[in-house]
């Protein structure tokens, strides 16, 4: 019986492998079946917010960037008018240019502040996609074009919050100067 025993004990682990890896197979097709999430593309869900609040807003000043404008802080009404930041982390000069037709339809912004650039720092065709990205938004409103901060970052692109803060307030001494108020 001694000798009989590891065999019996083999065999008895050989069928419990088989049975679960035969388990382990039927579970993997079952999870198979369960559909997987999908995560949106960012460019997707800002412009869906930013149309929404366009809908909801009487002649907004509109604040168009990238991820630095998103970043941003800015008040939530100027001059009588409310304040929509239109800022897209990782957008282009040449994004914008693209979207500014469908985020702006049937909207009339009192004025529109261009922001963008940071992730154009190296783009050789900066400025003529700039001049294209301007001549896309020109139907829609009055154009302010702000550069980007300067100054200290957290990470080489993105201002501290100091920073944010000295920027937000020269965008927004603009705005105003730009309707006459200072």
């Amino acid at each position: 019986m001694q000798r009989a025993m590891p065999w019996i004990l083999s065999v008895v682990l050989l069928i419990a492998f088989g049975a679960s890896f035969s388990e382990l197979q039927r579970v993997r097709k079952r999870l198979g079946e369960v559909p997987r999430h999908t995560f949106h593309d960012h460019q997707d869900v800002r412009r869906a917010v930013i149309r929404a609040h366009l809908a909801d807003a009487y002649r907004p000043i509109v604040i168009v960037g990238d991820s630095i404008t998103e970043m941003a802080s800015f008040p939530n009404n100027l001059d009588g008018n409310p304040v929509i930041n239109a800022g897209i982390g990782g957008a282009t000069i040449l994004d914008y240019t693209a979207l500014a037709p469908t985020i702006f339809e049937g909207s009339k912004p009192s004025l529109i502040v261009v922001t963008i650039g940071a992730n154009d720092t190296a783009n050789p065709n900066r400025q003529q996609n700039m001049k294209d990205l301007l001549l896309a938004l020109k139907p829609f409103s009055p154009i302010i074009v702000m550069d980007p901060p300067k100054g200290e970052t957290v990470d080489g692109i993105h201002p501290t919050r100091r920073v944010s803060r000295l920027w937000v307030q020269s965008v927004v001494d603009e705005i105003l100067r730009s309707s006459g108020k200072t």
